[in-house]
């Protein structure tokens, strides 16, 4: 019985180890903020406008009046709005919860589903002589003991 419950506590911990070790594994940098990403797409604009004065596209002269109006979108876009503060770190009472609620589910799943006394019956078994190691133990335990509709014909 009592390699039972060391199979049941390694299988517990094997569990709970798929469970633990992706929930507190570091992540990579949180993705940019929305004002971050809005400067780089007013970046990407402006190297656009320099592209296209450098090609011939844009006449040189309306090259500042786009750069006046990329500036008027950077300030209407980015006004007012503060980044939200990150929360770093890792998540551990999700962690806790999870190495808790995991093995009170199993247990109380095997206890509720399960059969908790079949280790049991391995005493009633070596009590009645089939756990001998003889293969025909099962049958001359079976042939051993009465039985109420008398031999069979």
């Amino acid at each position: 019985m009592a390699v039972f419950w060391i199979l049941v506590t390694l299988m517990t911990a094997a569990a709970l180890a798929f469970v633990l070790v992706p929930l507190l594994r570091s992540r990579p940098a949180v993705a940019p903020s929305a004002t971050d990403a809005n400067l780089e797409v007013l970046r990407a604009q402006r190297r656009e406008i320099d592209a296209d004065v450098a090609s011939g596209v844009l006449p040189s002269q309306e090259r500042d009046a786009a750069l006046a109006e990329l500036v008027q979108r950077a300030d209407q876009d980015l006004a007012g709005r503060e980044a939200p503060a990150v929360r770093g770190g890792k998540p551990w009472p999700v962690a806790i919860a999870a190495g808790v609620l995991v093995p009170l589910v199993a247990f109380g799943t095997y206890l509720a589903v399960g059969t908790p006394r079949a280790a049991l019956n391995r005493s009633t078994v070596s009590r009645v002589g089939m756990n001998s190691g003889d293969p025909n133990s099962v049958s001359k335990a079976r042939a051993a003991r009465p039985t109420s509709a008398g031999p069979l014909r």
